[in-house]
Formats: C-alpha cells, structure tokens, sequence
C-alpha cells in the first residue's frame, strides 16, 4: 500500500512510466539495504501513538459525516 500510494502521487505529476521507474528504484535501494544489513524487510514501520492518533482522528470525521447524513434526512 505505501508504494501504491506514492506510485499514484508520482504518475499524477510526472507520468506513468517515471512513476514505475521511481518506485522500482525504490525497492532495489530497500532491497540492497535489507541484503547488506541482514534485517527482516520493513516498510516504514509507524509509531504506535501516531497510528492511534490518525484512526481516532479518523473516527471522529465519520462520526461528523453520519451526524450531518442524519440531519439532511
């Protein structure tokens, strides 16, 4: 999913073919890293508080969303 999301951003501005090019370069760079250090492959592994924090903040957009879906029916 992280590399989907920068994949679509990249091909909006710059093209499909760069945004390919961009995320596989990407990998090969997360691959050499993973081959040289000898570690597990992690993609950007988030702070727990921060994950928490984003869904909450989540919950309560949709929370207001339904509220206001209420209101006009």
């Amino acid at each position: 999913p992280v590399y989907a999301i920068k994949h679509r951003k990249i091909a909006a501005t710059r093209g499909q073919k760069k945004a390919t090019m961009a995320i596989g370069h990407k990998i090969l760079i997360a691959a050499y890293h993973v081959l040289r250090d000898k570690v597990p492959w992690a993609i950007n592994p988030q702070d727990p508080q921060v994950t928490y924090l984003r869904r909450m903040k989540k919950i309560e957009r949709l929370e207001n969303q339904l509220k206001q879906l209420k209101q006009t029916s």
